[in-house]
């Protein structure tokens, strides 16, 4: 079993008043559910506002696969507690699906980023002025994860294409 930091907590991106994201890895224990509740409920009776799940590695992929928020907070998981072999198989293979679908990820990335910088938010003409960053998606590519390739962008992949991630100031 591994406690594993993602998203923001995993990115090491935590601020005052932000959740913790967690996900408790395991390796198929029958009884995880108890120990879960056992991890949970302090943290939860601390008033820390706790956004958490619990898989096995190859669960964690596939959530990965198929939603690109998961994938994007997967990217940067960080070991915290427990077994750093469960923390490593999912990292390596989270990137390894990353990389082998880059093309189609930096797509739904873009599509996803133009989505959130046209939401009222960022296209307000106080945010546009100062060249504020919108809360987008992009920006948690901002820093190369573990194991990505440099080059002259994040989705300079084997594979991928060598164009450099969107800007996620609000440009409007």
């Amino acid at each position: 079993m591994a406690l594993v930091a993602v998203g923001g907590y995993g990115r090491r991106e935590l601020l005052p008043g932000s959740d913790l994201d967690v996900l408790l890895l395991h390796a198929g224990r029958p009884d995880i559910s108890e120990l879960a509740d056992r991890i949970w409920y302090p943290i939860w009776d601390s008033g820390i506002r706790l956004d958490h799940a619990v898989r096995t590695p190859r669960e964690g992929r596939e959530v990965a696969r198929a939603d690109l928020r998961a994938a994007l907070g997967l990217l940067h998981a960080r070991h915290v507690a427990g077994d750093p072999g469960l923390t490593a198989e999912l990292r390596l293979g989270v990137l390894a699906d990353w990389r082998a679908a880059a093309g189609t990820r930096l797509a739904e990335l873009q599509a996803l980023h133009s989505a959130v910088e046209s939401s009222p938010s960022c296209s307000s003409p106080t945010s546009r002025r100062r060249g504020e960053a919108c809360a987008t998606p992009a920006r948690s590519m901002r820093s190369r994860p573990p194991g990505w390739p440099r080059g002259r962008g994040h989705a300079s992949a084997p594979g991928g294409t060598s164009s450099s991630m969107p800007d996620t100031r609000c440009t409007r």
